[in-house]
């Protein structure tokens, strides 16, 4: 780590290997066009905005090419809180347009796997990301090229924050490479011990969408990054499922946010769901899959199935578990409605 001393004060500078926060905004230099930002309001003015991101500065180790390499390379020397404009010309960024990136695809390839191509629609091939030119006949054009080959870029760059706290860095790595959406980074707990890092992570993960092998991709990714820049040898990530303590009935009834359940509609629990010893989630869970059935009267419309949905989160929040369980209760309730 460089260190610069200004009037007796010791100033941390960006190095190679080094954890770092950034904010940054992409554009086209020959039109000034944003093709990506970190922040929220820049990405709406640019009709760039996706509801499924997080918009904020992101962590990524420096000449760990998490960036272009070119941006990681501009960004040494500087300090928390400098900004800078970097320039990047295509050789340094996508690389120039490679013509045979650009096929022609029979008609019939579409048609076996079922789908209709139209211009504009990018596709998957070989692991490589494609974009339809035109339809023609019996023939496709399709442009293998990285949208961004053969275009020069300017990247406006704020460093936020220089991450000096080996948990921090730890979980900088876990936010960047592990991207789940309920994910509470606090709720992960990290420990280290000897040349060791033991991380268990938030509980939702636990009954995460993706698939085996892209979890173990993420881990392995989380594992790399700190092996090459932190003085661990082993990175263990732990999987654990305790027991619930059940809670006394009557308190349990009293702090459960209900309102959440049915989007702001108060439920109550009936008489005839409660049972003696069971505890009060199971009650509510089997209560609100009472009013599912019944929801075309209580809850007309959309309502049906943004009770339902909110339902699934506070399931999710209360006891992972129980919202894999509350799946199967969706399917039967559902279909009981549609079959009248």
């Amino acid at each position: 780590l460089h260190i610069k001393i200004y009037l007796g004060a010791f100033i941390m500078a960006i190095n190679n290997g080094d954890f770092v926060r950034l904010n940054f905004t992409g554009k086209i230099k020959e039109n000034d066009e944003i093709f990506d930002t970190t922040f929220e309001d820049v990405a709406k003015e640019a009709d760039l905005f996706d509801e499924n991101k997080e918009y904020k500065p992101i962590p990524i180790v420096v000449g760990g090419n998490h960036l272009l390499p070119a941006i990681e390379e501009a960004i040494v020397g500087l300090e928390e809180g400098d900004s800078k404009t970097i320039e990047i010309d295509s050789e340094n960024a996508f690389g120039p347009r490679n013509k045979q990136l650009i096929q022609l695809i029979p008609m019939k390839e579409f048609k076996r796997q079922g789908m209709t191509p139209v211009p504009g629609m990018k596709i998957t091939s070989e692991g490589s990301t494609g974009k339809i030119l035109t339809v023609n006949g019996g023939r496709v054009k399709v442009d293998f090229n990285h949208e961004l080959a053969g275009k020069d870029l300017i990247f406006d760059v704020d460093v936020t924050e220089i991450i000096d706290n080996d948990e921090d860095k730890i979980k900088s790595m876990i936010e960047l490479h592990y991207a789940a959406p309920n994910m509470d980074i606090d709720n992960t707990v990290i420990d280290i011990d000897g040349d060791v890092v033991n991380i268990t992570l938030d509980d939702v993960t636990k009954f995460d969408q993706k698939s085996y092998m892209d979890v173990t991709f993420a881990r392995f990714r989380i594992a790399k990054d700190i092996w090459e820049n932190m003085d661990f040898e082993k990175v263990n990530f732990v999987d654990s499922f305790e027991k619930k303590q059940e809670e006394d009935e009557e308190e349990e009834n009293q702090r459960i946010g209900i309102d959440a359940v049915v989007g702001g509609q108060r439920v109550h629990l009936r008489h005839h769901v409660q049972r003696l010893g069971e505890p009060v989630v199971f009650q509510l869970h089997r209560h609100v899959g009472d009013l599912l059935l019944r929801g075309v009267q209580r809850f007309p419309g959309a309502a049906l199935f943004r009770q339902e949905r909110a339902y699934r989160l506070f399931l999710l929040r209360r006891d992972p578990a129980l919202e894999i369980q509350h799946r199967f209760i969706r399917q039967d309730a559902l279909g009981a409605l549609l079959l009248g």
